[in-house]
């Protein structure tokens, strides 16, 4: 299991205008999801599951206007 922590803040500093700050994953937690079937070595049997490691600590700034 995981919980991974996101914060984020908006600002509007004219009526017209919208910031959006954000940070993902603040305590930058590893952790998988998305498990899927593969053929790893392309025979056409399915070699087992593989889990999608999630990105580490990122964050991201919008602007709406």
């Amino acid at each position: 299991s995981f919980f991974p922590a996101n914060v984020q803040m908006n600002v509007s500093p004219f009526p017209w205008m919208v910031l959006q700050f954000a940070i993902i994953n603040i305590f930058d937690e590893e952790y998988f999801s998305f498990g899927t079937p593969v053929d790893v070595d392309f025979d056409g049997a399915i070699d087992g599951p593989v889990y999608l490691l999630q990105p580490p600590r990122n964050g991201y700034v919008l602007m709406n206007i």
